[in-house]
């Protein structure tokens, strides 16, 4: 039998077993995520901030996305990620950015 691994599970896996290089992985992936979500943001015409690797159980490897006006409807493609409906309005984003 195969265990397959994401890369999230991986770098909590190279994490708790002391790997030198977990800090460096979670660096690219973080890299690397949030190159694709400022790619994503820019091509569906929305809000994305840098990507930030968690942990596997507090969503892994992932960044946020939000509406880049009032009333900006969630577009299909991200839609279909955001089963609880937590897509904002530009009021939130504004105080999340506030509170930063």
């Amino acid at each position: 039998m195969t265990k397959l691994l994401n890369l999230d599970e991986m770098l909590d896996c190279a994490k708790e077993i002391g790997l030198p290089d977990a800090d460096l992985w979670a660096g690219q992936l973080e890299t690397i995520g949030s190159t694709m979500a400022a790619s994503i943001a820019d091509k569906l015409g929305v809000i994305a901030g840098d990507a930030s690797a968690e942990g596997v159980a507090f969503a892994g490897t992932c960044a946020p996305f939000n509406p880049a006006f009032e009333g900006q409807p969630c577009p299909d493609a991200l839609d279909q990620f955001d089963p609880d409906g937590d897509w904002g309005t530009q009021a939130d984003v504004d105080k999340e950015t506030a509170n930063a």
